[in-house]
């Protein structure tokens, strides 16, 4: 999902429209959103998120069951 993130262990914040504080505002609208501004950074998708972060996401009990046992078996020994 396209929009703004920002990690901060152990949460990855999300905005799909905007973030606006007192220092400053970002909009989806914006023409140049590649720069990390406070710590918020526009990305494609959750998972590019992740990457830019250099995080791990953390999947649910729900998510861990839908993987294959081979997926299952490489996350436990990772």
């Amino acid at each position: 999902m396209q929009g703004f993130y920002k990690y901060e262990d152990p949460t990855m914040h999300h905005a799909p429209n905007f973030v606006k504080n007192k220092a400053f505002t970002l909009l989806s609208t914006d023409a140049d959103k590649t720069q990390e501004v406070g710590g918020w950074k526009w990305c494609d998708t959750e998972d590019d998120a992740y990457t830019y972060f250099g995080v791990t996401k953390k999947l649910t009990p729900e998510e861990f069951a839908l993987l294959t046992p081979e997926e299952q078996t490489a996350i436990l020994n990772a």
